[in-house]
């Protein structure tokens, strides 16, 4: 069930987010900003797919290892968040 409702998720985010960022991003800038976008989407899946077989394989737990990177992905959210308020608009 909940895979059902990680996976009705992935497309209710993912959507709204590109459609703002592409009507709020400069046309001659479009390629570079969803390169970017695409970037950080997509950047770490082939260290992912490394890293958590090997950290399973040593012991941990999956829902260990996914707690984990989900604390350390929210504490860079909010550290981009905090570092990243001259780039919001008010």
């Amino acid at each position: 069930m909940i895979v059902f409702f990680i996976g009705l998720a992935m497309p209710i985010v993912t959507i709204p987010f590109f459609t703002s960022v592409q009507e709020s991003t400069d046309p001659k800038l479009i390629g570079r900003v969803m390169s970017l976008v695409y970037l950080a989407m997509n950047g770490f899946d082939p260290i992912a797919y490394g890293v958590i077989p090997w950290l399973i394989e040593g012991g941990l737990s999956i829902q260990h290892v996914l707690l984990a990177f989900a604390v350390i992905a929210m504490l860079m959210g909010v550290v981009v968040l905090l570092k990243g308020k001259s780039y919001q608009r008010v």
